[in-house]
C-alpha cells in the first residue's frame, strides 16, 4: 500500500489529519484530480471531528460557495466553531461578518467583540479592524488616538494596509500630531511592501511635491506600479502624464491604453475623458458611436461634464441618431448638477422652444442660473436680454452689469457691447473715455471689430486725443482681418491725406479690397475714383457699375452719384427719369444733396411733372438737418414765393442759416436784403458786411456779382476800382460772365490804361470769347425774351439760381 493509499485509508477510517490532507490533495491537484467538491466533503468530515483548521476552510467554501452551494447560516456557525476554539483568523472573520450583515443582522458591537479577542491574541488583522471602528466610532467611542495606536501596531507587524493608514492619518494629523517625513516613510514601506493604494498615494505625493520634492518622473514609477495592479485612479493620472508629457514623454497612444483602464474599472472621469478621445481622435481613431457609449456609462455614474457631451451629440446626431428629447434629458440632468454650460445650454433651448414649448421666463431663469455661476458667455448673453428686452423687460443698466461681468472675464462681444453702452449713454452716463478703455482691450485681444472700431474713435478723437496715425494704425490692423468697413475708412484716410500724405494708389488698393468684401462704400468710392479718374483712368461704364452694386445695398451716396450722372449727362445720354428714379432713392435715405436736387427736378420739372410744393417740401427737409444750400434754396423760395407764400421775414432767417454756414450765395443775398431793406431794415454798413463774407469765400459767381454791384452803384457805392477788382478775381477763377465784362473794359482802356503789353489784359483778352456786339445782341434777346414771357422766365431763373447755389 502507497502512501497515498494510505491517507486515503486513514482519512476514511476517521483520521482528522487525514481528511485534511486528502481535502488540500483534492483542493489543489496534487497526487489526486482537482476536485473542489471532494476536497469540501473532506474538509467538512474533518471540521465534523473538531480540526479547527478544516472548521475555518469549511466556512470559506460556504461563503463563496466552492465546491458546495454557497450557504452564509453554515459560514457563521463553522467560523464561530473555529472562534471558540481560539483561532484569530476567525474570530476576525466573525467580526467581519457582523460589521457588514454577512449572513447575520450588522452588529458593530458585536464586531468589536470578536475584533478584541483576536486583538488580545495579537492578530494584526484584528487590530487593523478595531482600528478602523475606532476610527469611525462604529461599535465604540470613536477614538481617532487609540484607533491611531492600533494601526501602528497593525503596521509594525508587515501589515501594509495599516502601514498605509497609519501614513495617512500622520499625513493629516488625525489622532497624531501631523509629520510629514513620517508619514512618507510609513506609506513608502506600505508601497514597497506592494500596496497598489499606497503606490498611488506615493505618486501623488511626488506629483504635487508634497512632504517630497515635486518629482513627476518619480509620480510616473509610482503610479505605474499602482496601475498595473489595477488601482483605477492610478491608471487616470497615469494617462495624464503620458497626455501632457509630464516626467515621461508625451505619448498619447499611452494615453489612451491607461484611461480605457481607468474607464472599463469603471471610474466615471475616465470613462468621460476616454469619450473625448474617441470623440476627437485623440491616441486613436475618431469613433463618435463609441465616444457616445462612454459618455452614456459616464453619465449614468452622474458626470455632468458627460452629461453635457452626450446632450450634444443627441443634439446634433453625432454618433447617434439626432434625438432633441434625449439632448434636453440630458441637458436638464448636467444643469440640475449644477453645470454652468449645461444651465446656459438649457436656457438657450427653452428660448428656442427645443423638445417643449418655448418659455421665455424659463429660459431666463436658467440663463441667469450660469451667469450667477460665472459662465461669461451666460452673463453676455443675459446683457444682450436686458439690452433688448427679450423675455425680460428692457434695462440697459442691469445690461452693463452683465456685460461688465463678462467683459472682466475677457470676452470681447461683451467688451465690445459696454463700450457702445457707454458711446450711447445707454443705461450708463454718456463716456467715451471708458469705451475707449473697454474698446482698447478687445482691440488689443485681437478682436478686429474691436480694431475698426478704436480705429474709429482715434479718428473723431472720442474718448482719446484725435490722432489720425493711430487710426491708420487699427484700421489697418482690421482691414487686413478682413472686416469690410476698416478697408473703407483706411481708404478714405489716405484718400485724403489724413494720418498720412495722401495717395489715391493706397486709397484705391483699399477701397478695392473692401469692394471685394461686398462693402457698400467700398464700391461707393472705388466708383468715384472711376468717376474723377484718381490713380484710373476715367471710366463712366465702371462708375456706374460700382455706384450700382453700392446703391442695391442702399448707400445713399451712390444713388446720388448716379442720379447726377443722368442729371448731367456725364458720359451718357442724359436722363432726367433715371436722375428722379436715382435721387429719390437717395433722398428717402437721408441725403441732403439728393433731397435739394429732387427738389430742383421737381422746380424745373425734369423728370417729373412740374411741382413748385414739393420742390420747396424736398429742400426744407435738407435745409433742417442744417444743409447749407438747401436753407438758401428755402430762402430764394420764401422770397419770391414759389411752392410757398412769400415771406422775406422767412426768407431772411433761411438766408441768415446758410450764410452763418459760410455759404457764399446766401452771404451774398443776405446783403442785397439789407441793402434794399427787404425782410430786414436797410442797412448799407451790414449789407457790405455781408458782401465782404461772401467775397472771402472765393465763388467766382458770387465774385462776378459783387463786380456788378460796385460797377454799376447798386446798393452800395460806385466804385470802379473795386468793380475791377472782382471782375479779375472771378475771370481768373474761371467766370465767362467776368471775361465777357472784361474784354470790352480792355479793348477800350475804360478805367485801366490800354497797353498792349500788360499780362492781365492778355490774359483776359485771351479768355474773352464775345465781341461787345454779341454781348448787346445777347442782351437784347434776354430783353425781348422778358416781355414775351415774364413770368416763365423768372421760374426758369430761380431754378438757375438753385442748381447753380
Amino acid at each position: 500500500m502507497d502512501e497515498l493509499d494510505d491517507i486515503t485509508f486513514l482519512a476514511e477510517i476517521g483520521y482528522d489529519p487525514a481528511q485534511l490532507e486528502l481535502a488540500e490533495m483534492y483542493s489543489l491537484g496534487i497526487g489526486r484530480p482537482q476536485d473542489e467538491a471532494e476536497a469540501a466533503k473532506w474538509f467538512r468530515k474533518a471540521a465534523e471531528q473538531g480540526a479547527v483548521e478544516a472548521q475555518q476552510n469549511i466556512a470559506y467554501r460556504y461563503i463563496q460557495g466552492v465546491g458546495v452551494d454557497k450557504d452564509l447560516s453554515q459560514a457563521y456557525f463553522w467560523f464561530q466553531e473555529a472562534a471558540a476554539k481560539g483561532l484569530s483568523d476567525a474570530q476576525v472573520f466573525l467580526g467581519i461578518m457582523h460589521a457588514q450583515g454577512i449572513g447575520v443582522p450588522q452588529d458593530y458591537e458585536k464586531a468589536v467583540e470578536w475584533f478584541q479577542k483576536a486583538v488580545e491574541q495579537g492578530d494584526s488583522e484584528a487590530k487593523y479592524n478595531l482600528a478602523y471602528h475606532y476610527l469611525q466610532g462604529l461599535g465604540v467611542p470613536k477614538d481617532e488616538s487609540e484607533a491611531y495606536y492600533l494601526f501602528l501596531e497593525a503596521a509594525e507587524s508587515g501589515l501594509d494596509r495599516a502601514q498605509y493608514l497609519v501614513g495617512k492619518m500622520l499625513d493629516e494629523g488625525v489622532g497624531t500630531e501631523r509629520n510629514g517625513a513620517e508619514a512618507v516613510r510609513w506609506i513608502r514601506m506600505a508601497a514597497e511592501n506592494g500596496l497598489g493604494d499606497a503606490q498611488f498615494s506615493l505618486g501623488l505625493m511626488h506629483h504635487n511635491g508634497k512632504n517630497v520634492e515635486q518629482d513627476d518622473a518619480e509620480a510616473v514609477e509610482w503610479f505605474r506600479k499602482a496601475a498595473e495592479q489595477g488601482v483605477s485612479n492610478a491608471q487616470h493620472l497615469l494617462a495624464h502624464h503620458y497626455h501632457y508629457g509630464m516626467g515621461i514623454p508625451q505619448d498619447d497612444s499611452q494615453t489612451f491604453y491607461w484611461i480605457t483602464k481607468a474607464a472599463e474599472n469603471g471610474l466615471s472621469d475616465a470613462q468621460f475623458i476616454l469619450g473625448r478621445m474617441l470623440d476627437e481622435g485623440v491616441g486613436t481613431e475618431r469613433n463618435g458611436a463609441e465616444a457616445v457609449v462612454w459618455f452614456q456609462k459616464a453619465a449614468e455614474q452622474g458626470v455632468s461634464e458627460a452629461q453635457y457631451h452626450l446632450a450634444h451629440h443627441y443634439h446634433y446626431g453625432m454618433g447617434v441618431p439626432q434625438d432633441d428629447s434625449q439632448a434636453f434629458y440630458w441637458m436638464t440632468k448636467a444643469a440640475e448638477i449644477g453645470l454652468d454650460r449645461a444651465q446656459y445650454m438649457l436656457g438657450r433651448m427653452l428660448d428656442e422652444g427645443v423638445v417643449t414649448e418655448r418659455n421665455g421666463a424659463e429660459a431666463v431663469r436658467w440663463i441667469h442660473m450660469a451667469a450667477e455661476n460665472g459662465l461669461s458667455s451666460a452673463q453676455y448673453t443675459l446683457g444682450l436680454m436686458y439690452h433688448k428686452g427679450q423675455n425680460v423687460g428692457q434695462d440697459d443698466a442691469e445690461a452693463e452689469k452683465w456685460f461688465r461681468k463678462a467683459a472682466e472675464q475677457g470676452l470681447i462681444d461683451a467688451q465690445i457691447s459696454i463700450a457702445l453702452l457707454y458711446i450711447d449713454g445707454k443705461g450708463v452716463p454718456q463716456n467715451d473715455s471708458v469705451a475707449y478703455n473697454w474698446v482698447r482691450l478687445a482691440a488689443e485681444s485681437g478682436s478686429a471689430d474691436a480694431q475698426h472700431m478704436i480705429g474709429w474713435m482715434y479718428r473723431q478723437g472720442r474718448g482719446t486725443t484725435q490722432n489720425y496715425e493711430e487710426a491708420i494704425k487699427w484700421f489697418r490692423k482690421a482691414a487686413e482681418n478682413n472686416i469690410p468697413g476698416a478697408c473703407s475708412d483706411l481708404g478714405k484716410l489716405y484718400m485724403n491725406g489724413k494720418g498720412a500724405e495722401k495717395n489715391y494708389d493706397e486709397a484705391m488698393k483699399w477701397f478695392q479690397k473692401g469692394s471685394e468684401l461686398g462693402h457698400n462704400v467700398a464700391q461707393y468710392y472705388q466708383g468715384l475714383f472711376y468717376l474723377k479718374g484718381y490713380t484710373v483712368a476715367k471710366d463712366i461704364n465702371q462708375a456706374i457699375n460700382w455706384f450700382r452694386l453700392s446703391a442695391k445695398k442702399g448707400y445713399a451716396p451712390a444713388h446720388y452719384q448716379l442720379g447726377l450722372i443722368y442729371k448731367n449727362g456725364w458720359g451718357v445720354a442724359r436722363n432726367y427719369n433715371k436722375a428722379f428714379e436715382y435721387l429719390q432713392a437717395a433722398a428717402v435715405r437721408g441725403s441732403q444733396s439728393a433731397q435739394m436736387n429732387l427738389g430742383v427736378l421737381y422746380l424745373a420739372g425734369h423728370g417729373v411733372h412740374r411741382n413748385f410744393s414739393k420742390a420747396f417740401a424736398w429742400n426744407l427737409l435738407a435745409a433742417e438737418r442744417d444743409y447749407a444750400p438747401a436753407q438758401y434754396n428755402i430762402g430764394f423760395f420764401y422770397s419770391h414765393g414759389q411752392g410757398v407764400r412769400r415771406n422775406y421775414a422767412n426768407a431772411y432767417l433761411w438766408l441768415e442759416k446758410s450764410a452763418d454756414k459760410g455759404y457764399s450765395m446766401a452771404q451774398y443775398y443776405l446783403g442785397i436784403l439789407h441793402g434794399k431793406g427787404i425782410g430786414a431794415p436797410k442797412n448799407k454798413k451790414e449789407a457790405l458786411k455781408w458782401f465782404e463774407k461772401s467775397a472771402e469765400q472765393g465763388d467766382a459767381e458770387v465774385l462776378y456779382k459783387l463786380g456788378l454791384l460796385y460797377h454799376f452803384g447798386r446798393i452800395i457805392p460806385l466804385n470802379y476800382r473795386k468793380a475791377m477788382q472782382y471782375y479779375r478775381t472771378a475771370a481768373e477763377k474761371g467766370s465767362i460772365d467776368a471775361k465777357n465784362m472784361l474784354s470790352p473794359l480792355y479793348r477800350h482802356g475804360k478805367w485801366i490804361p490800354k497797353n498792349p503789353s500788360d499780362e492781365k489784359r492778355k490774359t483776359i483778352m485771351v479768355y474773352a470769347n464775345w465781341t461787345i456786339h454779341s454781348l448787346i445782341l445777347m442782351y437784347i434777346l434776354i430783353m425781348l425774351t422778358i416781355l414775351v414771357c415774364r413770368f416763365l422766365y423768372h421760374d426758369v431763373l430761380m431754378a438757375f439760381k438753385m442748381v447753380h447755389g
